[in-house]
């Protein structure tokens, strides 16, 4: 009967393999909103909420259950998402506590495909054939054979991937025909590899009947690896038989009833037979989830279910972040398995998600459904408790009945991330109480939030709380407990005054980055604010070495923080400039010195802060940073600056015209205002593009403006 259920053939196909895209019950990337808590799954933090991604809760409730590498360090991620150490993606979670050692870059692994086993499994059937000791004629030739495979599966027309993301030398296997060997292989062994490399073609290719009849006839090789892989081979090959037309364009899953049932059962006993008669076989591990996959795909909801429990009970061998990515995909969107549930950590991550607002349809968790996982949580109370106060908070807005069922115990030596959710989770009602004892809970938590993300959490709580009683410069005394420098960061650049700016700014105990950033936000806000003269002398402080090259988006998230700028930025194009020193110099003589500002306009505009705005990018109510500025201004606008020349009647005809140029130039191409401030509509713009060609038409600016957008 072995030989009449059989699947694919190539090297240990992945326990966690997926066919379609991972739904992730989370977001794919957005920008952080520095708050406590958020409705949101923009990024995960240290508490298990509502917001988080599914799996980043799954991952933080594992973590208290499978230790994590000692030597933890804080992974660098992308800068540009300004996530700093309190938010991180599920997957950045996962390396950070459970590193996985550093793998060549291959775009080409054909996500959840079939042939996303190709790489490995070549290289076990050279490995294979080599240790065979087949002649060299005859092993080149099935090499060289099954080196066009790729072609297969680098087509996209079937199932693979754009050659685009492929190096030189893998486009040019796409290129290879397949050119059958069989003439060249005459030895027994030969032959035998010959099948098997038979039956992988046309796996790949999807004839998966041709693909069971070659793997059956290796069933009984007397090559101990041809034999066990090819019976794994046919478990693989009736489940890509199995789900032919359950999938659609977009990977989506159309439900047991669209799997084949013969095929899926024949998988079933295939599978059932390789892990009894191979306990500690090449594939074993692989062969049990792709069980967990034949339960998924044949609606046995209690055997899924029951698979993940045991494994939860197992932790010794769990790999938290593969399990956590294949639950979200094949349980928490299954309502049937869920109702199976009985594990607390699976119970509370499902309680959880129940919890988000619906974003178009559907109702929260109610607390009768809450209180209806009581029994089954009767031996985790810690969860039970804290699911019930989450409810409170997330669902019901009772802020004052999580005090009630979360006791203070900030003082703590260490936290797990249950207990310091539930800690955080009281935090966050003081906080939304205004309650007078907040600042002094987040100082009793720190000492205790020692495991990886806990205490930037913790310095967040900390500096909103002195941010809300007005009280920020605390933040940035010599003893203060907030060291987190993207915390620090994101206050310098909108809550503080220019005092604390030019004290961080020569503070030789702060990184060299938070200098440049408070040097920076002070230069850039005393020329929005006209305060030239003491611009004039703290752009003194720039370093000799400071950059101009660097990204102006939010400077906390900008890996070069260009405040070169300032000194060595570009000043003048077709219009005579001088240095931004010497501009700023006239400025201060007097600050409506007409020429001194169009070449401030210039510098704005050559340097790219057309499209830097602190002003724009103002954190929400409640959020770190949205305290009111301590600035005149915050932003440096050029229209306006354009305005005030064309209403200005002592300017000269150059300033004049060359302001009513750039003025309509603000709106260029697309009618979209770039200059900042309000935007003028097209009647404005249509009168001082007629002034500018009716009142200096030999002026080279009425020459050079064509339209008024």
């Amino acid at each position: 009967m072995m030989q009449k259920y059989l699947l694919m053939g190539v090297a240990v196909f992945t326990a966690l393999f997926l066919a379609g895209p991972a739904q992730a019950s989370g977001d794919f990337g957005c920008y952080p909103e520095w708050k406590l808590g958020t409705d949101a799954t923009c990024s995960g933090i240290a508490v298990l909420t509502p917001g988080n991604d599914t799996r980043t809760n799954m991952m933080l409730l594992l973590a208290d259950r499978v230790p994590y590498a000692p030597d933890f360090s804080y992974p660098k991620t992308d800068l540009y998402e300004g996530q700093g150490r309190n938010f991180f993606r599920w997957n950045t979670f996962d390396q950070a506590l459970y590193p996985k050692p550093a793998q060549k870059l291959d775009r080409s692994r054909f996500g959840g495909s079939r042939c996303q086993s190709y790489h490995s499994g070549t290289q076990l059937f050279e490995a294979e054939l080599r240790a065979a000791k087949i002649r060299q004629k005859e092993q080149d030739a099935l090499i060289a054979a099954r080196s066009t495979i790729f072609s297969i599966c680098a087509d996209p027309q079937r199932g693979g991937y754009s050659r685009y993301y492929f190096s030189e030398e893998q486009k040019a296997l796409a290129k290879l025909e397949w050119s059958d060997p069989s003439t060249m292989i005459r030895s027994r062994k030969g032959r035998e590899f010959l099948t098997y490399l038979l039956g992988t073609q046309a796996f790949y290719t999807g004839d998966f009947k041709v693909a069971h009849d070659r793997f059956a006839e290796l069933t009984k090789s007397s090559n101990d690896w041809l034999s066990e892989t090819a019976i794994y081979m046919i478990g693989r090959t009736e489940i890509n038989r199995a789900q032919i037309s359950a999938f659609g364009n977009w990977g989506d899953f159309a439900g047991p009833d669209a799997v084949d049932k013969i095929a899926i059962a024949n998988a079933k006993k295939v599978f059932t037979a390789y892990i009894k008669n191979f306990p500690e076989g090449r594939y074993t591990a692989s062969a049990k989830g792709l069980m967990r996959r034949i339960f998924w795909l044949a609606g046995e909801n209690e055997n899924l279910v029951g698979a993940y429990e045991k494994m939860l009970a197992q932790t010794n061998s769990l790999d938290p972040g593969a399990f956590a990515q294949e639950v979200d995909v094949k349980l928490l969107y299954n309502d049937k398995a869920k109702r199976q549930v009985s594990d607390p950590l699976l119970l509370a991550v499902i309680a959880l998600r129940k919890m988000r607002k619906p974003v178009y349809e559907g109702t929260q968790i109610s607390l009768a459904e809450l209180n209806g996982m009581k029994d089954a949580l009767s031996d985790s109370p810690a969860i039970y408790e804290f699911l019930q106060a989450s409810h409170a908070f997330h669902v019901a807005g009772d802020a004052r009945r999580v005090l009630q069922l979360i006791p203070d115990a900030a003082r703590q030596e260490n936290f797990s991330y249950l207990q310091f959710s539930r800690q955080a989770l009281r935090g966050m009602a003081l906080a939304r109480l205004n309650d007078r004892n907040e600042e002094g809970f987040w100082r009793d938590m720190i000492a205790g939030a020692k495991q990886p993300y806990q205490r930037p959490f913790v310095e967040l709580g900390l500096a909103t709380s002195l941010e809300s009683k007005g009280q920020v410069d605390k933040v940035f005394e010599s003893d203060s407990l907030v060291q987190d420098t993207t915390i620090r960061e994101i206050l310098l650049q909108y809550s503080v005054g220019p005092d604390i700016l030019r004290r961080t700014a020569d503070d030789q105990s702060r990184s060299a980055h938070e200098r440049q950033v408070a040097l920076f936000t002070l230069l850039y806000k005393q020329l929005a604010s006209g305060d030239y003269s003491d611009f004039l002398k703290d752009s003194r402080s720039i370093p000799a070495d400071a950059v101009i090259n660097g990204y102006l988006t939010m400077l906390h998230a900008d890996e070069n923080v260009p405040l070169g700028l300032f000194n060595k930025g570009i000043v003048e194009d077709e219009f005579s400039c001088p240095s931004l020193t010497a501009t700023a110099r006239s400025l201060a003589k007097n600050p409506k010195q007409q020429r001194a500002r169009l070449c401030l306009g210039e510098f704005i505009r050559l340097n790219g802060f057309d499209y830097f705005s602190l002003s724009n990018r103002l954190p929400k109510e409640g959020a770190l940073g949205s305290a009111d500025s301590k600035f005149a201004s915050d932003e440096l606008i050029r229209q306006d600056i354009y305005k005030d020349i064309i209403a200005d009647r002592r300017a000269s005809k150059e300033d004049i015209s060359y302001a009513l140029y750039r003025a309509v130039y603000c709106y260029a191409r697309t009618g979209n205002n770039s200059c900042g401030g309000e935007s003028v509509d097209v009647p404005q713009r249509k009168a001082w593009f007629r002034r500018l060609k009716n009142g200096y038409p030999n002026s080279k600016w009425a020459k050079a403006l064509k339209y008024y957008w």
